[in-house]
């Protein structure tokens, strides 16, 4: 993700600079992965109705779907941490974790559609959301990120698209200490949500 970006990721400050020295702001860097997301939602969509109109089976669609997913959660979990090259051990295992969970929803998913589940708007919208869930992996990952750099609190900054409940509490929220809200992905929207974190360190 960082290459696509033609930026590069700074160790000593945690922050991506692009080609001429800037400072990528993080709407910059979390805007790189949604555009990226909306391709393979794109991805997931075509492979949907290959599904509908009998093109593929059951299983090639769900074997093609994990794919999709697995490619979404690692790269999502990749642009938080700055880069392939500075994922480590526990970062594939995170990862993987909510992987598996995704490939659980996805099998309820499929054993639904066998059942005879309507292939309409609303399946399309269930199966973007599991494209959707890596931008939730990027937000886990750079929580924690953020929490290793010394980061002590957290703010929400609502996206003008997202007004569940839980967007609006967490925005309502303000400043508090890291790890106190949900992060985007599990409010009321779900995966569907694009709102933002902001980290703060204590004023001294």
């Amino acid at each position: 993700m960082a290459k696509n970006m033609k930026f590069t990721f700074e160790n000593a400050t945690g922050r991506y600079r692009s080609g001429n020295g800037q400072f990528a702001s993080r709407n910059t860097v979390r805007g790189a992965l949604d555009k990226y997301l909306e391709v393979k939602t794109r991805e997931a969509t075509a492979l949907a109705i290959q599904l509908r109109n009998r093109e593929i089976t059951i299983a090639q669609w769900q074997a093609a779907m994990r794919e999709v997913i697995a490619e979404s959660h690692l790269n999502g979990a990749m642009l938080a941490k700055g880069g392939k090259s500075r994922m480590t051990q526990a970062d594939y295992g995170r990862v993987g974790a909510l992987v598996k969970f995704e490939y659980r929803q996805l099998e309820k998913l499929a054993v639904q559609v066998g059942a005879g589940l309507p292939l309409d708007g609303h399946f399309m919208q269930r199966v973007g959301q599991y494209v959707n869930a890596g931008r939730h992996v990027y937000h886990v990952v750079d929580r924690l990120e953020q929490r290793g750099r010394g980061f002590e609190f957290e703010r929400s900054i609502r996206h003008a698209s997202d007004s569940c409940n839980g967007c609006l509490s967490a925005a309502a929220a303000g400043l508090v200490p890291i790890g106190t809200l949900p992060l985007p992905g599990e409010r009321d929207c779900c995966r569907n949500c694009r709102c933002q974190m902001q980290y703060e360190k204590a004023r001294t």
